[in-house]
């Protein structure tokens, strides 16, 4: 018996940190049939109000098919509850320890708890949350943050990334 649980826990710990470890290159734009030049230049970390912009904003036409950057656990979905500066969203964990952010969708396509593969449609673009302004045209929020800090030094105290670097 304590033979049995001993290889289950070693079994789970090094599912763990192949999962944490597994190296991640250049990822796919998350928005279809759209181009870097749709980004919102220089967004990503800017002042924004009484916070950072901590991802980038990716234009679109209204309902334009969002796409899964990577394999990865679905583990938050939020619903549009008038409150929330993302509106609707869905955060995926990804391999690496990578934790990848939508928001402002118009429709999430996607369960919590359900695992995506890369490519997979989990959304479409939208003007939720605080996008929901006539002055503000649809978009994709999109953010990238690391559960453990691949390099300290860069990192600095935060874990959030330029999606706009990690997008092939």
């Amino acid at each position: 018996m304590i033979k049995k649980l001993i290889i289950s826990l070693a079994a789970i710990i090094i599912l763990v940190v192949t999962f944490l470890f597994w190296p991640v290159g250049k990822i796919m734009n998350p928005v279809l049939a759209t181009a870097p030049n749709n980004f919102h230049p220089q967004s990503f970390g800017l002042p924004w109000g009484d916070h950072r912009h901590q991802g980038v904003d990716i234009f679109a036409p209204m309902n334009t098919p969002i796409q899964s950057v990577s394999w990865g656990l679905v583990y938050k979905v939020k619903k549009e509850d008038g409150k929330s500066r993302g509106g609707n969203m869905v955060k995926i964990l990804g391999p690496g320890g990578r934790r990848y952010l939508y928001a402002h969708m118009s429709k999430i396509l996607v369960k919590p708890y359900s695992f995506v593969c890369e490519g997979d449609t989990i959304g479409l673009v939208g003007k939720t949350g605080n996008a929901n302004r006539p002055d503000c045209p649809p978009h994709l929020h999109f953010g990238i943050s690391t559960i453990i800090r691949h390099d300290p030094i860069k990192d600095m105290g935060h874990h959030w990334l330029d999606p706009a670097k990690e997008i092939q």
